[in-house]
């Protein structure tokens, strides 16, 4: 548990200037750490080469500009830093965000307590370097792919991105979260979907009002149809007309999907789900 309390030393009689005077007595072992004073700035790395910096409430400059706004000394503590990592952020169809602090030195004149910045370079080239060698995110999905005959999906909630997996005992389903989701086959029968499991050829089942995976036995419960609603599907089973339903809407890991009465919009995400394609190596 974080806690937070007061400067474990007390204040000077100017503001922020600590003294030695201890004013919170610790017993036993403690760790604990202090909060630098520092200016937040966002540095925004824009798909098409561009970078943003901005400070918490203003933008501030882009790099390809000769001149930007001064204030708080952001632009001049980060400027280089900015331009060392462009090349590698930068990426096609990905936008990364870094919110950092900028630290300076407290300086004290005719017009009062000002930011001098620190002449170092934000980030060592160590960090630059490590960096550069992080795995890079994928691109958000904005829309399902289409279902067809024979392709295999992952498919995720569209509101939370999490991907429909058996429980522990295989019988149930829930959200799973990252590579765990198992990809789904579809195949079509008649005028309906058979949703497979990849992984062990069992095909998604919703006879009885229950949501289980089976051996294929042509029941009218493991026939399945998509219905496009937004930029994702409700999954209705043909057995009794209700939907796949991720209970209450929740976010946790293992949340239980159910079959459910199709809701209207609003109030339905929890029953719209996205299909991504598993392409072939």
């Amino acid at each position: 548990m974080d806690l937070a309390f007061g400067p474990y030393t007390k204040f000077g009689t100017i503001k922020g200037i600590l003294q030695e005077a201890v004013q919170i007595p610790f017993v036993g072992r403690v760790i604990g750490t202090e909060k630098v004073d520092g200016t937040n700035t966002r540095l925004i790395f824009c798909p098409d080469g561009s970078v943003v910096v901005g400070s918490r409430e203003d933008l501030l400059w882009e790099r390809r500009d000769l001149i930007g706004n001064p204030a708080m000394g952001i632009v001049e503590a980060v400027k280089d830093t900015v331009h060392a990592l462009a090349t590698t952020v930068c990426k096609e169809g990905l936008l990364t965000v870094f919110f950092v602090e900028v630290y300076g030195k407290p300086v004290f004149g005719g017009e009062g307590k000002k930011l001098e910045p620190i002449k170092a370079t934000l980030i060592s080239r160590e960090m630059v370097k490590a960096l550069k060698d992080l795995p890079r995110a994928e691109p958000l999905q904005e829309t399902s792919d289409v279902p067809k005959d024979g392709a295999t999906y992952v498919l995720r909630n569209i509101s939370t991105r999490k991907g429909m997996i058996p429980d522990r005992d295989r019988t149930k389903m829930v959200q799973r979260a990252g590579k765990s989701s198992p990809a789904w086959k579809l195949k079509v029968v008649g005028d309906l979907f058979v949703i497979a499991n990849a992984t062990n050829g069992m095909v998604l089942d919703g006879s009885g009002g229950q949501l289980t995976q089976r051996r294929l036995n042509g029941a009218a419960g493991q026939g399945w149809t998509f219905v496009k609603e937004g930029d994702g599907y409700y999954i209705q089973c043909k057995g009794t007309g209700r939907v796949l339903d991720l209970e209450g809407g929740s976010i946790d890991e293992g949340a239980r999907i159910l079959l459910w009465e199709m809701k209207k919009p609003p109030g339905h995400l929890n029953q719209i789900w996205m299909l991504t394609e598993v392409k072939k190596e």
